[in-house]
């Protein structure tokens, strides 16, 4: 929530025009400042699209999710909308996204079969053949994309269930020198969804010439 000038005061237009741009919306008018003047507040509405699926918006679930009995990957749940799955063995999922966090084209992930909450706890007769998974599907991206290098990222604050992402970085991708934001999705880096399934088509083919 933020406060700013009511509708009608010329000076404060810029700044509220801002705020709307980026989803605030007026929730109480006809206020009073600590100057005196007239003031309004605007409020962001959080909404789970808007914030995103991190445990700081609902701990509870995450809690419950990180229980085996309760993991929607070990409980065969859908995957969210957009996932595809490259390649399921007793080792691994292998996951295609569409249209990919950071815009970068052939960005996806690797999640262990083996249920796993902290990757310091992960038993080394599941954690080595899961590392080995992650570098066979790193050399597969990098040969099908011709990315520069890949990022691997194990974001923890998501999904429960343990899972390395897989930025490929391209030397004119959106972020030199910084952090990829994962909240950055369209436009797709794909110039169709064709293209999408090109891309899963070539990794397929990939993994298939390095099998473990």
């Amino acid at each position: 929530t933020v406060e700013t000038y009511p509708e009608g005061y010329e000076p404060g237009v810029p700044a509220k025009n801002l705020y709307r741009k980026f989803g605030f919306a007026e929730t109480e008018s006809n206020l009073t400042g600590p100057h005196g003047l007239p003031v309004c507040r605007m409020t962001l509405d959080l909404s789970a699209e808007q914030r995103g699926a991190s445990f700081h918006y609902r701990y509870p679930e995450f809690i419950r999710d990180s229980r085996r009995e309760f993991c929607p990957a070990c409980n065969g749940l859908p995957a969210p909308k957009g996932q595809v799955d490259l390649e399921i063995s007793d080792r691994v999922w292998i996951v295609a996204e569409y249209p990919g966090q950071g815009r970068l084209f052939g960005k996806m992930y690797v999640m262990p079969r083996a249920h796993a909450f902290h990757f310091e706890q992960m038993p080394e007769d599941q954690m080595i053949p899961f590392m080995r998974e992650v570098r066979r599907v790193g050399g597969a991206l990098r040969k099908v994309t011709g990315a520069e290098k890949i990022n691997y990222e194990m974001h923890a604050n998501s999904g429960a269930h343990l899972h390395i992402h897989l930025f490929p970085r391209y030397l004119d991708d959106d972020f030199p020198s910084a952090p990829i934001d994962c909240r950055v999705c369209e436009p797709a880096p794909y110039e169709d969804y064709g293209e999408f399934i090109w891309f899963i088509q070539q990794m397929k083919k990939e993994l298939q010439k390095t099998p473990l």
